[in-house]
């Protein structure tokens, strides 16, 4: 730090005066957040509910090396993190190295926008203001889409030649016209629940 000190005595304050000044200094942390090896802050990651989250946080420390050693942070946090996803710090204040956000958007957190926001807080030096870090990014977390519970179950077992929804064949005569009832299901809900399909019809 450079620059001048001023002092500047009122009225009849004149004599001879000691102070003494502590001065702290530092770096904040500097965060890196990842998700399959990418750099996500400012970005926007999409998920869909159900699926498998995996994002890793981290601090480098500028304050231990030039290089920039791990960091050791007294706290790190998060806010506005989906439905069904945890935040797991790696390590115990004051000595933390980073956190995991790990798990699956439950199947009622859909929305196009969770603004995501970290905090790191450095533990050195201890009992002094923090030097501190913030990042953001954001995750979007779509709807699943449906289940398909039965194809053709209003035929009746005659009709179905083959149960697995996937690969299901129906038989249908030489110029017979049949009805074919196809039942899907939110997939985070019963089986009763009702899900609205886009669908179009096909003639062979």
């Amino acid at each position: 730090m450079t620059g001048p000190l001023s002092l500047a005595p009122q009225g009849t304050t004149y004599g001879d005066y000691s102070s003494e000044f502590t001065f702290v200094t530092g770096l904040s942390p500097v965060l890196a957040i990842e998700h399959e090896g990418d750099d996500v802050i400012d970005q926007t990651l999409t998920f869909t509910e159900g699926e498998a989250v995996s994002i890793a946080v981290s601090a480098t420390d500028l304050d231990n090396s030039a290089n920039g050693h791990p960091a050791t942070l007294k706290s790190l946090g998060v806010t506005n993190l989906p439905d069904g996803l945890s935040f797991a710090l790696i390590g115990t204040s004051p000595d933390i190295k980073g956190a995991t956000i790990s798990g699956t958007p439950s199947y009622q957190s859909a929305d196009p926008s969770y603004s995501i926001t970290i905090t790191a807080a450095d533990a050195y030096p201890l009992n002094s203001p923090e030097f501190s870090a913030t990042e953001s990014f954001t995750i979007a977390v779509l709807q699943a889409p449906p289940v398909v519970v039965s194809v053709g179950d209003n035929l009746g077992g005659d009709r179905v030649t083959s149960p697995v929804v996937t690969d299901t064949t129906i038989e249908v005569a030489e110029n017979e016209t049949r009805t074919i009832e196809i039942l899907t299901r939110d997939p985070g809900a019963s089986l009763s629940a009702p899900y609205d399909i886009v669908y179009d019809s096909y003639v062979a």
